[in-house]
């Protein structure tokens, strides 16, 4: 029953092996010029990108100065998001002030930014991504989705803001023809940074998008396919990229006078999510707890993180009778992000377990998620930005659910995607995913899927 699952995973190993030894000709020379560039800003003053292009034209610098590939952070990056979007907390810089020193902070620009994406090519087999069972035929998509952001850290001195409306084509082949660009506000998020040591953030967004190393979340992604393991619940439904009426607090400890390393803790609490009843107070009920904690050096000569994370999450079946219905999910797990000679690589592991806490049919679910990504960035010849992205990423998810019996299910995925940067700010991406399950049950599908992607991205 395992073998058709155990094949992909061979044949995963064996095409990585192969890439490595035909490709390491290829390689060798970037590679040696990135490990002549450990720091995080390079001598021009230029590091390596941040996805809002408003942040760029505000202090007058290139998209790489956060970024090493267009949406993933670079040390810098992690760092500027951190500090609430600003270079120096309380600088005036990009910053203009009333004249009669009234305290009014306003930005120089005006902070929007767009993110357009175009999606000609999708085409995708039983069930794969937002197909139905069983449609096979290739999709266009002309203009898949447009995102507007307005973000800045001057709304006043020490603050910060996010806000994002999509309008994404989500019809899906509905016999009402055509797309539907229907907006809808995205992530809402108002933050407080009055030293390292102590962040506030409120908004209505999950909490581990707070996070600055990219692992634990969907949302700035480089691949189309997501990560199951943030983007599916177990049993509970409950997933780590559930938006949601988040209080979270953060900070920063250095370890040393004149050393890059530092610790990167953050806690907080959410709204449960009900599964029904859509016009109850979605801020009801602010029973999810979460916490995280992680040693950085991504900055410094090891080029590493290290982080462990955990949270207890409540599903609430109706708010108008609570104890019917009622999930509890508790996740813990480890992380790490890699940033060596070019190559990125982010991994994580995760034990879930969910509980149905109502009194007719109890149950447990047991589960267990890793996925292991990594791409290398070429760069152009004078090295200010990225040029091409090959990436490859392995998903897999084990879990057991059920009441007197117990079922069991495994699903492995593999993503392959080559993105090429025409300029900072726009990308080309084709991208390959495969998903399999041992026990006939994919997620979001049907045993195997298949799907191939062409998308083009502008940001500006």
């Amino acid at each position: 029953m395992l073998g058709t699952f155990q094949k992909l995973r061979r044949a995963w190993r064996a095409g990585l092996v192969l890439i490595l030894i035909f490709g390491s000709a290829w390689l060798l020379p970037p590679m040696v010029q990135h490990w002549r560039h450990l720091c995080p800003v390079k001598p021009d003053g230029v590091a390596e990108s941040y996805a809002i292009p408003a942040f760029a034209r505000k202090y007058g610098v290139s998209c790489s100065q956060c970024h090493t590939a267009w949406p993933d952070l670079n040390a810098y990056g992690r760092w500027f998001k951190l500090q609430g979007y600003v270079r120096e907390p309380g600088s005036t810089d990009g910053v203009l002030q009333a004249k009669d020193g009234g305290g009014l902070w306003t930005e120089k620009n005006f902070p929007i930014a767009a993110v357009v994406i175009s999606r000609p090519y999708d085409k995708g087999t039983t069930g794969q991504g937002d197909y139905a069972s069983g449609q096979s035929e290739a999709r266009n998509r002309a203009l898949q989705d447009m995102t507007l952001f307005i973000a800045g850290g001057d709304v006043s001195n020490h603050m910060s803001y996010f806000m994002g409306t999509d309008f994404a084509d989500n019809n899906d082949g509905a016999s009402t023809g055509g797309a539907q660009y229907t907006p809808q506000m995205t992530d809402i998020q108002l933050g407080y940074h009055p030293n390292r040591y102590l962040n506030i953030m409120a908004g209505n967004r999950s909490f581990w998008l707070t996070d600055p190393y990219q692992t634990l979340n969907n949302a700035e992604e480089l691949t189309v396919t997501p990560r199951p393991l943030t983007s599916a619940g177990f049993l509970a439904g409950d997933s780590m990229d559930a938006r949601k009426d988040t209080l979270a607090e953060y900070g920063t400890m250095a370890l040393g006078k004149d050393s890059p390393a530092f610790l990167y803790y953050s806690a907080g609490y959410s709204a449960s999510i009900a599964a029904s009843n859509s016009t109850s107070d979605p801020g009801a009920l602010p029973s999810d707890v979460a916490a995280r904690i992680a040693l950085d050096d991504t900055g410094g000569a090891l080029g590493t993180m290290i982080g462990a994370f955990a949270d207890n999450d409540r599903v609430v079946g109706s708010m108008n009778s609570p104890a019917t219905d009622d999930f509890s999910a508790k996740r813990i797990g480890g992380d790490t992000l890699i940033e060596k000679g070019g190559f990125t690589f982010r991994g994580v592991f995760m034990a879930e377990e969910d509980r149905d806490l109502g009194p007719t049919t109890p149950q447990m679910g047991y589960g267990r998620a890793a996925y292991g990504e990594l791409f290398y960035t070429f760069e152009n010849k004078d090295g200010t930005r990225p040029l091409f992205v090959p990436l490859v990423r392995e998903d897999w998810i084990q879990g057991q659910s059920g009441t007197g019996t117990t079922s069991s299910s495994q699903y492995a995925g593999l993503t392959l995607e080559l993105t090429h940067y025409i300029t900072q700010n726009v990308k080309w991406d084709v991208e390959y995913a495969m998903a399999e399950s041992a026990e006939g049950q994919a997620v979001g599908g049907d045993p195997k899927e298949h799907r191939w992607i062409g998308q083009l991205e502008v940001g500006f």
